[in-house]
């Protein structure tokens, strides 16, 4: 979106190592028959995904001179965007369109934390760690607890 070089995965080679180590999970996972331990280590897997792909497309939209709320919303897109391209290519409906799933709004809240220590002064590494962290906390925690979000409108007509 940002059109200013090319994407961070071919710039810091350990973007690379984590989508390949995930693929290599799931593929492990997929050859045998996914019980429970295997499907909760795929969520736990992906809430770290979504904290640090948050972080990224955030940290990429401020280097690329953005302000501040169009970066947190790139870091939301660029989280939740590989994970619906995932699920797609899976063959799954996207987790951001499932009812309920604290899912966006961790990736926000990952975007925002990360702002906020960054603006604070923090080191761009401290503020990553922080932001990725609060994401991924997030989303395991709605995940454990099974916090749901409310409907924004009714179904019923």
């Amino acid at each position: 979106m940002l059109q200013h070089g090319p994407p961070l995965a071919f710039l810091d080679i350990r973007y690379e190592i984590v989508a390949f180590t995930g693929a290599i999970v799931v593929l492990a996972l997929r050859s045998k028959e996914m019980g429970p331990g295997a499907a909760n280590a795929m969520i736990v897997i992906d809430a770290a995904a979504i904290g640090l792909f948050s972080v990224a497309g955030t940290t990429r939209a401020l280097n690329a001179g953005l302000a501040e709320l169009p970066s947190v919303l790139l870091g939301v897109v660029t989280a939740v965007g590989g994970g619906s391209l995932r699920d797609v290519l899976s063959g799954r409906a996207p987790r951001i369109f499932e009812r309920g799933q604290f899912y966006a709004i961790a990736a926000l809240l990952g975007s925002a934390v990360f702002l906020g220590c960054d603006r604070a002064g923090l080191a761009r590494e401290t503020s990553s760690i922080v932001g990725a962290s609060a994401c991924f906390a997030l989303r395991v925690l709605s995940w454990k607890f099974n916090w749901r979000t409310r409907a924004v409108r009714s179904d019923r007509v």
